[in-house]
């Protein structure tokens, strides 16, 4: 199922090879900023996180809120993945459509974004740049002084102590692109380090770096550097203390007289993580780290719908009872404001989603279903009934049925287009029967099935009946009663007893 939605949210179709009609209402969706993290504005991306009642966020912004009840919204995110866009430069001339992700994805290096130079506050540079490959060329034709180069698997930075303005550099590791900020607290004797991901086009969740900082003949290690990736090729242009990487160091007396400053980038521990489907679905809600595990849900033991950390802040959640759940808005507005068709091939019927359940498609009269007999059950639309006949006449029950003691002997009944299944097991003095509706194109009625058996003296004698109303049924009824044969005729009908059409 697609959803096809424009820029300016004022058209609206939809396709699809199975179904018939699916519409969504995108014009209200886009003006109630559903698709739209709450703390960046641009577009959800996944994963995205339901925080409270402050709404929905991007993974990558959670970081920067207060927030802390936060969960997986897994139904939202299976929701954007439906959704089919236009670009939203489509009024600059792009006319690039995709899924949300691959238009999210697109607008980041759309050429119809420019994107300022991220030297453009504090070396007046004017230039506009497209994507990370203008970025990259820019700042070494015209910025030299700040793209860093390895050299034995080491760069040499300039000193931020003798300066309070923040330090913008390049930097290119094992193929990857960052942009590269530092600043050196002398109060408080830290440095810090940010890093920020230009890689747009990857599927890179998380990069752990390792660096060695040498001041001097003094060295310090820095592990698992946080990096962060930039949203729709936004550049830092104002330093921000949150989530950056504090180095703390004994200052000193040498570090004043230094020029620059040499990093050692070890990139043998330089790690991407990209995102696979068992990695996606096994992501904490919470914390968003990956876990190879399923940990069971602190409440009901069972598997939680993807694996959480073990600890008190990110606790394992699923939908049972004693479960803390949130109700997602945004989810529950988009749902209801679609048209949902039945997925069975030839099916006209469509309905609101809040009434989806009023047509149940597995008792829709074009739902495939298998044949009991067939070796494979190959799927068969509309005609079970007419296949059993045609393939099968040997199973279809007419009259009467003889069955012998020790043997399992399945046959079917077509009533009113409805096919039903009858097992039949005699170990004397038991006599088994097991009821399955197959196909019900009436979707709904409901039938009185009644077995007679033939005693030898008597005439015919109910034993057993029941109501088959679509699921399966079984009886077993003690025939001890009649006479000790190896074989006993059987006769049943069925009979429709209510009609309830949808």
């Amino acid at each position: 199922m697609k959803f096809i939605l424009s820029a300016d949210g004022d058209t609206v179709h939809s396709y699809t090879a199975k179904m018939v009609i699916n519409l969504l209402d995108s014009k209200d969706l886009l003006e109630l900023s559903l698709l739209k993290c709450k703390v960046c504005s641009a577009r959800l991306q996944s994963p995205v996180l339901q925080v409270g009642v402050f709404g929905n966020v991007c993974g990558t912004c959670y970081s920067t809120t207060v927030y802390t009840d936060a969960v997986r919204n897994v139904d939202l995110e299976a929701l954007l993945q439906k959704l089919y866009l236009s670009c939203n430069y489509a009024e600059q001339g792009c006319d690039f459509e995709g899924s949300f992700d691959e238009v999210c994805a697109h607008e980041k290096r759309c050429f119809f974004l420019r994107k300022n130079c991220p030297l453009a506050e504090r070396q007046q540079c004017e230039t506009g740049l497209t994507d990370s490959d203008d970025i990259i060329a820019h700042m070494k034709s015209e910025h030299p002084d700040n793209v860093l180069s390895i050299v034995d698997g080491y760069i040499s930075v300039k000193n931020p102590f003798k300066s309070d303005v923040d330090r913008f550099y390049l930097l290119v590791v094992d193929k990857m692109t960052f942009i590269l900020q530092a600043r050196f607290d002398t109060d408080k004797k830290v440095i810090l380090y940010k890093f920020y991901s230009l890689n747009y086009c990857t599927d890179i969740e998380h990069v752990k770096m390792a660096i060695m900082l040498k001041f001097d003949e003094t060295i310090f290690t820095v592990d698992n550097i946080q990096i962060e990736r930039l949203r729709k090729g936004e550049l830092p242009y104002l330093f921000n203390d949150t989530n950056a990487t504090k180095l703390q160091l004994a200052l000193l007396e040498s570090l004043n007289s230094l020029d620059n400053i040499i990093i050692r980038v070890n990139t043998d521990e330089c790690t991407k993580f990209e995102r696979t489907s068992d990695q996606f679905w096994y992501q904490c809600f919470q914390c968003l780290t990956y876990s190879p595990d399923i940990i069971g849900c602190s409440y009901c033991k069972r598997p939680s719908r993807g694996s959480c950390c073990d600890t008190d802040r990110c606790k394992p959640k699923c939908y049972c009872e004693n479960s803390d759940t949130l109700v997602c808005l945004s989810a529950a507005k988009i749902t209801t404001k679609s048209i949902i068709p039945c997925r069975n091939i030839g099916c006209n019927y469509k309905i609101n989603s809040a009434d989806y359940k009023l047509h149940v498609e597995s008792q829709c009269r074009f739902r495939e279903c298998g044949c009991p007999f067939c070796p494979k059950w190959q799927g068969i639309s509309i005609d079970l009934g007419t296949h059993i006949t045609r393939e099968h006449a040997e199973r279809v029950n007419r009259n009467s049925i003889r069955i012998t003691t020790g043997t399992s002997s399945p046959f079917c009944f077509m009533k009113n287009n409805d096919v039903f299944m009858q097992t039949y097991e005699m170990w004397y003095p038991y006599f088994n029967v097991t009821t399955e509706q197959l196909h019900t194109p009436n979707n709904g009625d409901s039938y009185m099935w009644q077995i007679y058996f033939k005693h030898p003296i008597k005439k015919y004698e109910t034993v057993i009946s029941d109501v088959c109303a679509g699921d399966n049924c079984n009886k077993t009824i003690d025939i001890s009663d009649y006479a000790n044969e190896d074989t006993l005729t059987v006769k049943v009908l069925f009979a429709r007893i209510n009609a309830v059409h949808i």
